[in-house]
């Protein structure tokens, strides 16, 4: 491999072969990337296991370590779809092998977490929509498109896994933690500090939602174990997320479904798949606390109120679908679909049944944060999306309002709620007027009764 690269065993200076190649763009072409990708598989492993274990560092292997990672990074921020998707492999490898470790312990491993983020983040970026993309939500979805987005979520979320257990030890974080605090440190920084006039990065939003699954993780791991790096790292990605509900609340009325749909559709997706972390927290907050995690609750209790009140304004104000479905012909809808890829179900109403379904210390906690009005504002909603529905016509779901399937789906979410805080009027009404309007159907003939 070094000499393939052009790096000398003996000495450095070489500057030939993939080395070069890889390096300049009027030579960099999908074969040569193509082999990069394969040596990044199997050689940067073997690199950091030498590194760990065949004695004091040498030159020749740290050289040829980098010269590989760097081409790895710029076939990430490369133009080209096909170019980049090359690196997803050896990412996922490279993260496998040096989260093998419980902590970082040589000059590799810390080059390799940084390259990581490095293209974990150049990744994110790469697969933004473009700048007109919702200007007409009647299309459909680019299907190219929709798949790196999927795929770029799974690298994502596998550099920062923590399935392995691995949270290193007090003294020093593992690979994985480290990864994780990088990337939601750098999605913190850029979506807080954007103008509150101004949406923030869809492609920023879209790299923090994919990190559910590890920050689900650490959230039950610092339940169960106090730990300030990892509440630090809660902290800044509750921050994130309260800091976009916060924009989109006070902008969803003002600006275009096509300004909106797409950054509520994915932090509400986000919001929902963090109901275990949010469960966490409030569990937390039922035992001592230090400081840390205090100001987590304290941004917790924030963030949940803020995403609440999200998910009923982008029920109440976008619709579920803009235009007639397309799922029976295309994988990923119409753009103008307020669900999740492929989905069936408005993301706002997910977001409700997952707060109000995870568990009795997340519902009580939803209790706390809005008020025992929650139920009676639910309710309203229900019945201002059946008035919706009937509007629209029996057979038509699309235009404005929710599907049915969506619009039941409020109704859990207000049982569950109303069980738990002695709801029982609220509960009644909804049940009492679907009955009158039965019984009230059938004191009316038919025309058939008329006739016979």
């Amino acid at each position: 491999a070094a000499a393939a690269f052009g790096i000398s065993t003996s000495h450095t200076g070489d500057d030939w072969g993939l080395r070069l190649a890889s390096s300049c763009p009027t030579t960099t072409s999908h074969a040569i990337c193509s082999t990069v990708a394969a040596a990044a598989t199997s050689v940067l492993p073997h690199l950091l296991w030498l590194e760990r274990n065949d004695g004091p560092s040498q030159q020749w292997r740290n050289e040829l370590f980098s010269v590989i990672i760097a081409a790895i990074q710029r076939m990430c921020k490369s133009q080209d779809r096909d170019t980049r998707a090359l690196a997803y492999e050896a990412l996922m490898i490279l993260h496998s092998a040096l989260n093998s470790v419980t902590a970082v312990s040589c000059r590799v491993e810390q080059i390799a977490i940084d390259s990581i983020c490095e293209c974990a983040l150049s990744l994110s970026a790469s697969c933004a929509y473009p700048l007109n993309y919702f200007d007409n939500l009647y299309e459909n979805n680019d299907e190219d498109l929709e798949i790196e987005r999927n795929d770029v979520r799974d690298v994502c979320r596998s550099v920062c896994s923590l399935d392995s257990g691995n949270y290193g030890s007090d003294e020093s974080k593992s690979p994985s933690v480290m990864i994780l605090n990088r990337i939601v440190s750098a999605c913190h920084s850029a979506v807080t500090g954007t103008d509150p006039a101004v949406l923030p990065s869809e492609a920023v939003v879209h790299a923090l939602s994919s990190l559910a699954k590890p920050l689900n993780k650490l959230g039950n791991k610092c339940l169960e174990q106090p730990d300030e790096e990892g509440c630090t790292i809660l902290f800044k990605a509750l921050d994130s997320f309260g800091f976009v509900f916060q924009i989109l609340n006070s902008l969803i009325e003002r600006l275009p479904h096509s300004k909106t749909l797409p950054l509520s559709r994915l932090v509400l997706i986000g919001f929902a798949s963090l109901a275990p972390l949010l469960s966490s927290v409030a569990n937390m907050a039922l035992r001592s606390t230090t400081e840390t995690e205090r100001r987590l609750i304290e941004i917790f209790e924030k963030t949940l109120y803020a995403g609440i009140q999200q998910a009923i304004l982008a029920t109440a104000q976008i619709p579920e679908l803009v235009a007639e479905s397309t799922l029976e012909l295309t994988r990923y809808d119409i753009k103008g679909a307020m669900r999740g890829p492929g989905g069936e179900d408005h993301v706002g109403c997910i977001a409700l049944i997952r707060m109000s379904s995870e568990s009795d210390v997340l519902r009580s906690s939803v209790f706390k944060v809005c008020g025992e009005s929650i139920l009676q504002d639910l309710t309203n909603l229900h019945h201002a999306l059946k008035r919706i529905e009937v509007e629209r016509g029996v057979g038509v779901d699309y235009g404005k309002g929710v599907t049915p399937l969506s619009r039941r789906l409020l109704i859990r979410v207000v049982s569950r709620l109303g069980m738990q805080q002695g709801g029982g009027t609220v509960l009644h009404t909804l049940l009492e007027e679907p009955l009158r309007e039965i019984v009230a159907q059938k004191s009316t003939p038919t025309t058939v009764e008329k006739l016979f």
